[in-house]
């Protein structure tokens, strides 16, 4: 018989995820930003826009 996943694990596992997500885009933003920051404002929101 085969077992099936439980409904909480698959919350876990998907708010896992999401946070994951989260936190790694906030990330990318910042890197962005701090890389082009030196060349002036208009490169900085660039590097934010692009999420380098």
């Amino acid at each position: 018989m085969a077992t099936h996943p439980r409904w909480s694990a698959l919350l876990y596992e998907f708010s896992g995820g999401l946070t994951a997500a989260v936190i790694a885009l906030s990330l990318a933003l910042a890197f962005g930003v701090v890389a082009f920051a030196p060349l002036g404002p208009a490169y900085a929101a660039h590097g934010a826009l692009t999420h380098v």
